[in-house]
């Protein structure tokens, strides 16, 4: 059961992480979603065509469009369109490495723009050892997770096997102040002290990565990581205590920006890595397209960052904290601050809005999907092989790191702006990633 299409309204408030990156997103830096999901045949444009209408029809955040606004107006308002005029679409062959690379990079180099719906843009390519499904879906609708919920409607109407989803009150399951906004003004002291520690460790920028590459080219590019079962299996070795793998990740990515940084001459210095925190309930954890996620920063300094074993524990002692309700909450307390002030002050504000101007943002992202769940009956001649995931790198991050572990099998997209580095030194930052892996391998 779900809800229907006559309980969403037809027009209803962009919420504050909505808000918020419909703000980032430029030309120059999209602020997008990658996702791909790999199968084991090839498959019928057409009948994918009609999947994806068909998934649109069961979420609503995959048929809206930014209403009309004037300055003065205080909200952004989402229209929902009660069916897709067009499915946006493309087909290529792609017969090596190279062509693949190159059909991502296109896809996910442009904006989406959220002038008409749908706010997404898809790309059947057509491979010797299975094909894949690409997504672009701008992130002012929907996190990975949602992105996610979204693919699996399509594989699942593509199939012809059922799509079941929870009966959920679609507005008030994306109101993040309800869930999560300050309720009581202790909370809310606390939190405002939780800003001032953030806000007094960020009087500089945290560390840039050093650039390699002297293209001014725009857009994004990509370098995929696979991991075997066995593999994987290894990677958990690596966690202590109450560690999880998502810490064992984010401290090999401080550990691998502290050696980049100083193999290309630069000082070392605080290191903040943005982690993403799906929000949603655990009953329905891989549910509801939209926004909800939170997004947090996870920081070392040079005296943590070169043993892997304290900075593991120094890593994991902070996510743990973070998953607390309270500090979980302060961007949402931030961002509702502000929702209130006209949208011509908003506008002027995308480099000062909490948590994403130049000033105090991070690093880079290290966004994790975690297990995702399976998409397709086992029994079903149609499988799902491989998943693909990442993040926007928003300029001067210029990089982000997404993983996504399906079927015990990690896979690690590294997604970076052809500003930051060219393709030769985005696999050399790669190759000193795993380098430093291996050696933590190699002590177990």
């Amino acid at each position: 059961m779900t809800q229907t299409r006559a309980d969403v309204p037809e027009r209803f408030r962009l919420s504050l992480t909505d808000e918020l990156f419909m703000h980032i997103d430029k030309p120059a830096s999209p602020f997008s979603v990658q996702l791909e999901l790999r199968v084991n045949q090839r498959l019928d444009a057409q009948k994918l065509a009609g999947a994806l209408l068909t998934a649109s029809t069961l979420h609503p955040m995959a048929r809206v469009a930014l209403a009309p606004y004037k300055p003065s107006d205080k909200f952004y308002v989402w229209e929902q369109a009660e069916l897709l005029d067009y499915i946006p679409l493309q087909e290529r062959e792609c017969s090596s490495e190279e062509d693949l690379d190159l059909a991502r990079s296109e896809l996910h180099s442009a904006s989406v723009s959220l002038e008409q719906a749908p706010p997404f843009r898809c790309l059947l390519v057509h491979t010797d050892g299975g094909d894949y499904v690409m997504i672009n879906m701008s992130h002012a609708v929907s996190d990975g997770v949602g992105e996610y919920r979204f693919l699996t409607s399509v594989m699942r109407a593509y199939a012809g096997v059922p799509d079941p989803q929870p009966a959920l009150d679609f507005i008030s399951a994306r109101d993040l102040s309800g869930l999560f906004g300050s309720r009581k003004l202790r909370e809310r002291l606390n939190r405002i002290t939780r800003l001032l520690e953030i806000l007094g460790t960020a009087i500089t920028p945290p560390a840039r990565i050093a650039k390699d590459g002297d293209s001014q080219q725009g857009g994004v590019a990509f370098v995929p990581v696979r991991f075997s079962e066995q593999e994987t299996a290894r990677l958990h070795t690596l966690r202590s205590g109450q560690s999880t793998l998502n810490d064992v990740l984010i401290a090999l990515l401080h550990q691998a920006i502290a050696r980049w940084n100083r193999a290309h001459g630069q000082k070392d210095g605080r290191i903040s890595v943005m982690m993403p925190m799906n929000a949603r309930p655990n009953e329905w954890r891989h549910e509801l397209v939209s926004n909800l996620s939170l997004w947090v920063n996870v920081i070392s300094r040079p005296e943590h960052q070169g043993n892997f074993s304290s900075l593991l524990e120094v890593v994991s002692k902070q996510t743990r904290n973070l998953k607390d309700r309270g500090t979980a909450g302060l961007l949402v307390d931030l961002l509702h601050e502000i929702r209130g002030l006209p949208v011509w002050i908003k506008q002027a504000l995308p480099s000062l809005l909490p948590l994403s101007g130049h000033r105090i943002v991070d690093t880079t992202v290290l966004n994790n999907l975690g297990r995702l769940p399976p998409i397709l009956p086992a029994e079903n001649s149609l499988k799902i092989t491989e998943a693909w995931f990442s993040s926007p790198c928003r300029l001067p991050m210029g990089l982000s790191v997404g993983a996504a572990t399906l079927d015990d099998q990690l896979r690690l997209s590294f997604r970076y702006s052809l500003r930051q580095f060219d393709r030769e030194g985005a696999w050399a930052f790669v190759e000193n990633f795993l380098d430093g892996l291996a050696a933590e391998l190699a002590i177990q």
